[in-house]
């Protein structure tokens, strides 16, 4: 049993009731699919850049699914988790691409009501709502560039969706532990952190900064207690630890052990070994190519983003005013 004293306060009435005065809380997720449906629809099909990028997203899985070894005959600088998680859906439901517009609309689905209820949790119906139109609306189907991979119906890379995915998964998991400090929690968090290794380094790293300041503010704050938020921590670390051994262990059926610890490394090795940075390509991806010029568009951005943000809750303040005044 947990201790009262460290039990979770509910969410102040206020913020529950906002955005819950004229619809009933079922009608939340209905809302987010009735979006979800029509963005579908119109969108359907055309997403993808099938020569720059995407193209290989097909590639790989289907060559997987052959019974090429990715990291021996294919050569790969991402993790292994999304290539051979699509060529598994490739044996079981065929090679095409709509295999992977359903897995990937599953993802969104999932995504979405993800959002939904951490920010609900975290800010009432109305800010979950928001959440998870927003992501629907803005960065689930969008093209905002001259090729079709920045959406996650048909990324550039599975990995970067994924990744995300799991990332967000593993912070709502240490997010309820904080609420409710149980096992199940903490291990559910770490297991969906360590799949998360397996993708992209980047969201890993995302993943795990986020995960280590969870773990270090639930006992500072008072949320869980010290003796309880350390034994979290180590069903934490050990449920990280499961994914690697085993995708360790899998990869070493078809190769020896030296190989199989290389490529389960290799996007790690290629990312800390450097040199990238060196390539005109990476340099304007990172903004290096004029490092200063986009320091200062971005503090641009950065000061309107602000004004927004001040008109926003200067709008929210005068609002509750002229509520009170009324009530």
């Amino acid at each position: 049993m947990r201790d009262p004293a460290f039990r979770a306060q509910p969410p102040s009435a206020s913020r529950e009731t906002v955005g819950a005065a004229f619809l009933p809380a079922w009608a939340d997720p209905l809302l987010l699919v009735g979006l979800l449906v029509p963005l579908t629809a119109w969108s359907w099909r055309k997403w993808p850049d099938t020569i720059v990028d995407f193209g290989m997203q097909l590639y790989m899985p289907w060559q997987i699914s052959r019974g090429r070894l990715l990291y021996g005959d294919i050569a790969w600088k991402q993790g292994p988790l999304s290539q051979h998680l699509n060529a598994a859906l490739f044996r079981i439901f065929g090679v095409s691409l709509t295999t992977l517009i359903w897995a990937n609309l599953l993802l969104v689905a999932v995504l979405a009501a993800l959002l939904a209820a951490f920010f609900a949790r975290c800010c009432g119906r109305l800010a979950g709502l928001a959440a998870g139109s927003v992501f629907l609306s803005v960065f689930a189907f969008g093209q905002y560039a001259w090729v079709g991979n920045w959406n996650y119906m048909t990324p550039y890379a599975h990995e970067a969706t994924h990744g995300v995915a799991l990332a967000a998964a593993s912070a709502f998991c240490l997010a309820e532990a904080a609420r409710e400090p149980r096992t199940v929690w903490f291990g559910l968090g770490g297991l969906l952190m360590g799949l998360a290794l397996l993708t992209k380094l980047e969201f890993a790293l995302a993943s795990a900064a986020a995960a280590a300041v969870g773990l270090v503010l639930m006992p500072a704050a008072g949320l869980v207690p010290a003796r309880r938020a350390l034994g979290g921590l180590g069903w934490f670390l050990t449920a990280a630890a499961v994914p690697l051994i085993a995708a360790l262990l899998l990869l070493w059926i078809n190769r020896p052990f030296d190989q199989a610890l290389a490529a389960l490394t290799e996007h790690w090795r290629l990312v800390l070994a450097g040199g990238g940075q060196q390539l005109s390509f990476y340099r304007e991806q990172m903004g290096l190519e004029d490092a200063c010029g986009n320091l200062l568009f971005m503090a641009r951005l950065f000061g309107q983003t602000c004004l927004v943000l001040l008109v926003a809750a200067g709008a929210d303040l005068a609002s509750r005013r002229l509520l009170r005044q009324r009530g």
